[in-house]
């Protein structure tokens, strides 16, 4: 059985807990505190992973980290996860809960890459254009990469949008090699 198979299993399971407990965006928001926490802090990550330290020590120090941060419903999901040893699936796992539970509550991911954050502004405006363009509620998952230079790429499911400076310096170099755009350079004695 694959991992991805496997954290389908347990984000699944929190959904129908939250579902039946009416919790479920609660849940949701608990989730998104947790998968912030793993995807900051790879020490967090080791030692969610770790065989050597034993889920009743690991619920004892993620109780002294979070506190009352996290309900009991959502402490009890991470004592299953980690007494069956699958603590090294926590980040697959909240994946896959978000996307269920956006897919659940009519939204959808964008994925937006630039090269410098999004001012808060900007971000809104994008997020708006977004979803009146594609009728969709739309939840911004801004990341930085330095790569695209300039500009911003955006994915929205099976969408994408490139504008991009660097995406536009290689069509242009393409253009160039076809022989549709002429590079002179003139040089002065």
């Amino acid at each position: 059985m694959n991992t991805e198979r496997i954290s389908g299993v347990y984000a699944r399971a929190l959904i129908e807990i939250g579902r039946s407990t009416g919790r479920l965006a609660d849940l949701g928001e608990e989730m998104a505190v947790w998968h912030g926490t793993i995807r900051k802090s790879p020490e967090f990550r080791a030692f969610l992973a770790s065989p050597r330290i034993p889920a009743a020590g690991k619920m004892q120090v993620i109780s002294g980290v979070f506190g009352k941060g996290l309900s009991d419903t959502f402490m009890g999901f991470v004592g299953v996860v980690l007494e069956k040893r699958r603590g090294v699936l926590f980040h697959e796992i909240a994946k896959i809960f978000r996307r269920e539970l956006d897919a659940i509550l009519g939204r959808s991911a964008a994925v937006v890459r630039t090269a410098v954050p999004l001012q808060p502004g900007t971000a809104e405006r994008l997020k708006k254009s977004i979803e009146e363009k594609l009728r969709v509620v739309i939840v911004l998952d801004e990341k930085l990469d330095p790569s695209v230079i300039g500009g911003l790429w955006v994915r929205v499911g099976d969408k994408v949008l490139d504008g991009t400076v660097i995406t536009r310096l290689k069509g242009y170099r393409k253009l160039m090699a076809a022989g549709r755009i002429r590079s002179e350079v003139i040089y002065e004695d």
